[in-house]
């Protein structure tokens, strides 16, 4: 974009973004502050499907600079939710047999890098 005019026509041309979405990553060390792994404009037209493929793209390129994953929250938007529900089965049918007890399990977006040798 080189001048004014070009930034109306891209106005005019492309949706224009309704939300903001900010990945935020907690390092397991003390005192240590939250660090923004990416944010993102979204017209808020995506699927479950899409969020599924952002976190696996967030894990490998973190895996790529030795961080580990450790767990995953969102704010409570429905797709989010799906996909969470999915990665870890809740609500799926359990075949007949023995009572089992579950928990609830309250997911948080942690990290941990990896200690390399020198």
């Amino acid at each position: 974009m080189r001048t004014a005019e070009d930034i109306v026509n891209a106005f005019q041309r492309y949706e224009r973004a309704s939300s903001v979405i900010v990945v935020m990553a907690q390092p397991m060390v003390d005192q240590a502050e939250p660090v923004r792994i990416c944010s993102f404009a979204t017209n808020n037209k995506f699927t479950t499907e899409d969020v599924e493929n952002r976190l696996k793209y967030i894990i490998t390129e973190l895996a790529k600079e030795d961080i580990r994953v450790l767990a995953y929250s969102a704010d409570g938007d429905a797709r989010e939710m799906k996909m969470m529900r999915q990665r870890i089965g809740l609500g799926i049918a359990l075949p007949p047999g023995p009572k089992i007890r579950s928990k609830l399990v309250l997911l948080r977006f942690l990290c941990k890098q990896e200690n390399k040798a020198p």
